[in-house]
């Protein structure tokens, strides 16, 4: 059973991407009638997205953090966070407020020169640019801000210290009296009193006023990792030969008492916030995926609290509504008391999204594995911020699959130390009870679920399938074939799998499977039920269709090329290709769409009640509302003045886009927000002499969308 019909197909040479287009759009262009898919437009879902955090401060109710890509973001009253990229080029490592204005220090990606910044959220200024010195840290106390670093050119001699009273005036400290080799990369400031500390030295420096400093010697020797001063009290971690941890502190910078922590942690920062000490590090016998944070007052004792699935906590800062913790994977980890920690917005660097599952009422849920091996699982409902949930279960699983079905979620987990794979359930997508069943490798390789008439379909490669009447516990099934199975899909009482031999397997339970040869030259990959149609991809661009699941056709879908997923709702088709996504309404005219800058793959797309939701490498998260294109009528101007169309509607917006008849219009001219001219484009010229209908498109920059048919 192999029957094959070609339907529309469009055949563009092998030339550049534009000339391709140019030569679709051309051909689209001789039909009177163009497919109107509606006015989708991919937004981002992430704030954070790549921004490798590195310190924050709180002044009021707005947060600023630091990365160290040059950005800078910050948070209302604990609201969304905004990104401003500030300086590009430089790691933003260090800021400090007076309680109006923020001071950010900076240095460039060689360690060449240094830059400060002065200012709030929006409204940032250059305050100082030099070549002289590499800054670290900044700090302030007094009515005074200290800003050190190390020489730039010549270390020892360059500037390592500057000090300014407002943020915006720096003059450079004289230290040229001690050994400044190496420079001051920490430093604090308690009770009128400021303290500078190298890395690797038994020797401080302190000062009453930040301008006349003496030397202290320290009781030890070891790499210094952080300092901090509380009511007083000065704090300061070192790691010691023989790989341990001691936080040293003292009343008065000369009599200091050691406290001893865990051996098998790395501590790398100590911040005095909230009335207590904070010491951040990370528990290196997890594979870096647990935060560890110590807290004491001035007194002591020191409680240790670990945070699961957290990247390297690199600052803290406290404010009324409790303490706010960033990570260098770009999360947001808030707590009330400093010992129960949520991230508040999560955008890991590295992450992967694999898969997405919607309820189809708003729920949905999306999983993968972040960038230091632990699994992720985010849940967002009804539009709200996606949020981490099932900390319990991805700290040992990475999550590869996700499906909904029978008012139940499943999730397909790797465990990431031993290599098994295996099941979790769960009804509210927060609460997960793990199968007691696994598959071992090879069996685990690969892998797609769906549900579908009462029971569960799992695939993977080597042929391999199995069924479970709960999600929990799973039997095996003889598929016919050793062939690599890709995907799974239900729809029209029966399940179809693709195969990479180029074959389909068809079947109504699960238990018996037909094979249906649809492509004896290249494998099968994607497949999908949407819209009343099987879809299923190949290689090159070619789509497969079928109502049944039995009776396939092919279409050469020319514009596409190697599809990463499919989906189908709403009366739309979307195919991903990595950094484009197409959509269609017939499978034959497709409307490219760039995805956000920034995104490198959406490598799964899941069907929402009002539209689609996206995911994919860098913890993309992106959503689009399908909005049907509204008709409306369009009117000529002038007989007399073919590159000129009123349009007539409601709701434009500026920076809107115009097509007739899949060409673009290269002037909007604004009347009202009802009424826009189009002008200088071909295709108007064209409609007016010759193409019966016209067909006018209008895309608001939201993605709602406009669709106008002139027909005279």
């Amino acid at each position: 059973m192999n029957p094959k019909t070609v339907v529309g197909a469009l055949t563009i040479p092998r030339r550049s991407w534009m000339a391709g287009f140019a030569l679709l759009m051309a051909s689209l262009l001789a039909s009177p009638v163009l497919s109107q898919p509606c006015g989708f437009v991919w937004s981002s879902a992430n704030t954070l997205l790549d921004a490798r955090l590195q310190a924050v401060a709180t002044s009021g109710d707005v947060r600023v953090a630091t990365t160290l890509d040059g950005a800078l973001l910050s948070s209302t009253d604990r609201g969304p966070w905004i990104r401003e990229d500030v300086a590009p080029g430089f790691r933003l490592v260090d800021v400090a407020t007076d309680g109006q204005n923020f001071v950010v220090v900076a240095a460039d990606q060689h360690e060449l020169s240094g830059r400060i910044l002065q200012g709030r959220p929006g409204s940032w200024t250059l305050a100082l640019d030099t070549a002289q010195t590499v800054f670290q840290a900044v700090v302030r106390g007094d009515g005074l801000f200290l800003a050190s670093g190390r020489g730039a050119f010549i270390d020892g001699v360059d500037p390592c210290l500057w000090s300014s009273t407002d943020g915006s005036t720096w003059s450079p400290v004289d230290l040229s009296a001690h050994n400044t080799v190496g420079g001051f990369p920490y430093l604090a400031y308690t009770q009128g009193s400021y303290m500078l500390f190298k890395v690797s030295s038994g020797v401080a420096l302190q000062s009453e006023d930040g301008v006349s400093f003496r030397e202290t010697i320290l009781p030890f020797y070891g790499e210094l990792v952080g300092a901090a001063a509380l009511d007083g009290t000065w704090a300061i971690c070192v790691h010691l030969p023989g790989a341990s941890n001691v936080v040293w502190t003292s009343p008065d910078g000369v009599y200091w008492s050691p406290h001893a922590l865990r051996s098998d942690e790395f501590f790398h920062r100590v911040r005095a916030v909230g009335g207590r000490f904070v010491v951040l590090g990370m528990n290196l016998a997890t594979s870096y995926t647990e935060a560890v944070v110590y807290f004491s007052t001035a007194v002591g004792p020191w409680d240790r609290v670990v945070l699961c699935n957290c990247g390297w906590l690199r600052d803290v800062t406290w404010d009324s509504d409790g303490f706010t913790g960033v990570s260098d994977l770009a999360q947001v980890m808030v707590s009330l008391d400093g010992q129960s920690w949520t991230e508040e917005e999560s955008c890991e660097v590295g992450t992967c999204l694999y898969a997405l599952a919607s309820d189809g009422h708003g729920r949905v849920l999306a999983g993968g594995a972040s960038g230091v091996g632990h699994g992720e699982l985010l849940l967002n409902e009804s539009g709200s911020a996606w949020r981490a949930v099932a900390d319990d279960l991805t700290c040992r699983f990475v999550v590869s699959g996700l499906a909904y079905g029978d008012g139940r979620f499943v999730a397909l987990l790797n465990d990431r130390f031993y290599g098994i794979r295996t099941f979790a359930l769960s009804e509210d997508a927060q609460t997960w009870t793990l199968s007691s069943f696994s598959l071992p490798p090879p069996d685990s390789l690969g892998g797609k679920m769906a549900w579908g008439g009462g029971v569960w379909v799992y695939v993977a490669y080597g042929g391999k399938i199995w069924i479970s009447g709960d999600g929990l516990y799973w039997e095996p099934r003889d598929s016919g074939t050793t062939a690599d199975l890709l995907d799974v899909a239900y729809g029209a009482g029966a399940f179809v799998v693709t195969a990479s031999d180029g074959t389909i397997l068809w079947s109504e339970n699960g238990d018996q499977w037909t094979h249906v040869l649809v492509s004896s030259t290249s494998g099968m990959r994607q497949v999908v039920y949407g819209n009343g149609l099987f879809v299923a991809s190949a290689p090159n661009g070619r789509l497969f269709t079928s109502a049944t699941g039995l009776v396939w056709s092919s279409i050469m879908a020319t514009p596409l090329r190697q599809i990463e997923c499919l989906a189908a709702g709403h009366g739309q088709f979307l195919a991903s290709m990595g950094t484009v996504t197409a959509s269609s309404t017939d499978l034959q005219n497709w409307v490219l769409q760039g995805n956000p800058p920034g995104t490198n793959h959406i490598i799964t797309i899941a069907v929402e009640p009002d539209g689609f939701v996206g995911a994919g490498a860098n913890s993309g998260l992106f959503r689009t509302t399908c909005r049907p294109l509204q008709p409306y009528i369009a009117q000529i101007t002038a007989v007399a003045s073919p590159y000129r169309l009123m349009v007539e509607g409601y709701g434009f917006q500026p920076d809107a886009r115009a097509w007739v008849n899949g060409w673009p219009v290269t002037s909007i001219k604004w009347k009202t927000d009802r009424i826009i001219f189009l002008k200088k484009g071909r295709a108007l010229k064209d409609a007016v002499r010759s193409a019966r209908p016209a067909i006018v498109r209008v895309e608001n920059p939201d993605g709602r969308g406009h669709a106008f048919e002139w027909n005279w």
